[in-house]
C-alpha cells in the first residue's frame, strides 16, 4: 500500500470502523517509548490490550490529532476520549 492507502487505513481504525487488531500484521510492533515494546499480534492482544480493556468501563473514543505516513510506514499521534475506568475515574491517555 501507497502513503495515502496507509493514512485512510489508520483512519478507519481510529473512529472504530475497522478492529485494531483485525488487519495488524502477525509480526507487527508496538512500541511505548521509555516503556515498553509489544512483539507480534498476540504479544499486543494478550499484554496490552487485554489488560488495559479489563480495567475499563468504557473505551470511549479516539481522536487523530496528527498522522504521517511515508509508504509503509505509519506514525500517529492521537488522544483517547471519555474513556472511564470501573472505577470511575477518566482514562484520555495519549
Amino acid at each position: 500500500m501507497g502513503t495515502a492507502e496507509n493514512k485512510k487505513l489508520v483512519s478507519r481504525i481510529s473512529s472504530g470502523e475497522v478492529g485494531l487488531l483485525d488487519l495488524w500484521d502477525e509480526d507487527g510492533v508496538w512500541i511505548i517509548p521509555g516503556m515498553a515494546t509489544y512483539r507480534g499480534k498476540r504479544d499486543i492482544a494478550e499484554k496490552l490490550l487485554g489488560p488495559v480493556e479489563e480495567l475499563m468501563e468504557s473505551m470511549g473514543s479516539v481522536e487523530v490529532n496528527n498522522m504521517i505516513a511515508d509508504g509503509d510506514y505509519v506514525v500517529v499521534d492521537q488522544q483517547a476520549k471519555d474513556r472511564m475506568t470501573k472505577t470511575g475515574k477518566p482514562y484520555n491517555n495519549t
